[in-house]
């Protein structure tokens, strides 16, 4: 073979790799390119390399399964949370009806309240704490 014919081929091939260093190939799967290119040793290029492991079919509708478990227990803590805080509400309004129902008593019979006359009262409390179902409303 002629060494005319040698070089044009040399200088061909020349040509075809200074085309590709300008135009890389178009990337098929981008995101193993990307864990390619993050990989800074050779364990990590390894396991870039293989595919992730998919789940199989059991364990997505256990996935599906804990999900939906998960969104009723949601439910339920709002419907807990519902509950205490309107607990709390009727705790607080009854402790201010109370407050101003003996600081009524207490400002308009100073003097029988003071002198131990709210006896009748007093009984009165004590036969709704016994039974509150003889105060309930029907």
């Amino acid at each position: 073979m002629p060494d005319c014919c040698i070089g044009s081929r040399v200088r061909r091939i020349g040509s075809l790799d200074g085309s590709l260093a300008r135009q890389p190939p178009r990337r098929v799967d981008i995101p193993l390119d990307r864990r390619l290119e993050e990989a800074t040793t050779y364990s990590k290029v390894l396991s870039a390399a293989l595919s992730p492991r998919r789940l199989d079919l059991t364990e997505s509708e256990l996935v599906v399964g804990l999900r939906n478990e998960v969104i009723r227990h949601s439910g339920g803590l709002k419907d807990s949370e519902d509950t205490i805080a309107e607990q709390v509400e009727r705790t607080a309004k009854a402790e201010v009806f109370c407050v101003q129902a003996s600081t009524r008593l207490m400002t308009s019979t100073p003097c029988c309240a003071r002198s131990g006359k709210i006896l009748p009262l007093l009984s009165v409390l004590q036969r709704y704490q016994s039974n509150p179902l003889l105060f309930s409303q029907s």
